[in-house]
């Protein structure tokens, strides 16, 4: 089972840079790395040369809005939930500017532990 963690550098909740991959287990090329962008205009809109995204228009742009106020440091510090069908690539493109972590629905709802701390651990 391969597994990467992205490595960020926050400084004070403001700038949110990539300082590179770790890698465990055998290198492969995944699923989505022909994905190089969420395929959007500077208005944010979504453009016909989509960057390796296939439809989903609208999560596109939504994405595009978030990784723009995490940019600015409008929305450092706080917790975005994503809920879209597994596999479309769009956490793939905000990948290397926003840390991010993937949780199935089955990890939120446990008798033994609260939903917040299921969130908490996932971090």
């Amino acid at each position: 089972m391969t597994r990467q963690h992205l490595l960020l550098h926050h400084d004070h909740g403001k700038d949110v840079r990539t300082l590179g991959y770790h890698q465990d287990g055998p290198e492969r090329i995944g699923v989505h790395s022909h994905i190089h962008g969420l395929g959007l205009d500077d208005r944010l809109e979504p453009t016909a040369n989509s960057q390796g995204m296939a439809g989903q228009a609208r999560a596109r742009k939504a994405a595009g809005m978030i990784l723009k106020m995490v940019q600015e440091g409008r929305i450092a510090g706080r917790v975005i939930l994503f809920a879209w069908p597994s596999s479309t690539g769009i956490a793939q493109t905000l990948g290397l500017d926003v840390p991010f972590t993937t949780t199935a629905a089955n990890e939120m709802f446990s008798l033994s532990m609260s939903k917040t701390k299921a969130l908490t651990q996932a971090f």
